[in-house]
């Protein structure tokens, strides 16, 4: 599926925040989304979403402007995880992920079907009774990411997924993302903060600075010690391990 953002403009108010933001996101590719606080990067994801409106420029998807498309239309091929988002008290994890069923009328036994498999994938079946709310931070990122799969969407965006977990949890949530990206093919666009996650995980980094893209490539292209200095104003060490670059911040 193609997905394709085009000359876009946004912000908030008359306050504008980007400006001339072009990028496509490739079938089966995991793209993250990097810069500094206020850059942009939320911004960005929501109108990719349709969350909000750019101020100019569009957003395509199989060539054809995303605002055409009907809201259940649009789900069945997209979903969208922002940092957070408030959960009825009481709702249990499975009440939780069927909500990603909306968007297809289907019968019973096939929607328990799909949450029974969303539950698999994100190995949380043994939450299924549970109170979302009493869960730890990593068990609700799970679920959430739970009810975007059971969605079955070809593009996920994903803002800020590994926010206030663990070092741990990070490194779970983002295998289970890996996962669904390379088992189902799901494209992936998401913010991350981590530099180094983000090299580990990521098939094209994008460097967003002072409105605009400020560099876009692969870990090794754009994982430099003068890139990260002039996007973030720090000095940086990088380290490869294993075949993967690492960031070490040695001050400014």
């Amino acid at each position: 599926m193609k997905f394709e953002l085009k000359n876009i403009c946004g912000g908030y108010g008359k306050k504008e925040i980007l400006q001339d933001i072009s990028l496509r996101l490739n079938p089966g590719e995991i793209v993250t989304v990097l810069g500094s606080n206020g850059c942009g990067k939320s911004t960005l994801l929501k109108i990719a979403g349709r969350l909000q409106k750019p101020f100019s420029g569009t957003v395509l998807l199989n060539d054809q402007d995303i605002s055409r498309f009907a809201p259940g239309e649009l789900a069945r091929k997209m979903a969208i995880l922002p940092q957070s988002s408030e959960i009825p008290e009481g709702m249990m994890v499975e009440e939780l992920i069927a909500l990603g069923r909306f968007p297809y009328r289907e019968s019973r036994a096939k929607t328990k079907e799909m949450i029974n498999s969303a539950l698999e994938a994100m190995e949380i079946t043994h939450l299924q009774k549970r109170i979302v709310a009493a869960l730890s931070g990593g068990e609700r990122q799970r679920v959430r990411l739970a009810m975007t799969f059971a969605q079955n969407p070809e593009i996920l965006l994903l803002d800020e997924p590994t926010t206030f977990l663990d070092i741990k949890c990070q490194f779970e949530i983002l295998e289970l993302i890996r996962k669904l990206n390379r088992e189902k093919q799901i494209s992936v666009l998401m913010v991350l903060h981590d530099l180094s996650l983000a090299s580990v995980y990521s098939d094209r980094m994008i460097f967003l600075k002072e409105k605009k893209i400020y560099c876009s490539g692969t870990p090794a292209e754009v994982m430099k010690p003068e890139i990260i200095r002039d996007v973030f104003g720090i000095e940086t060490q990088i380290i490869e391990s294993n075949g993967k670059l690492l960031c070490l911040a040695t001050g400014k």
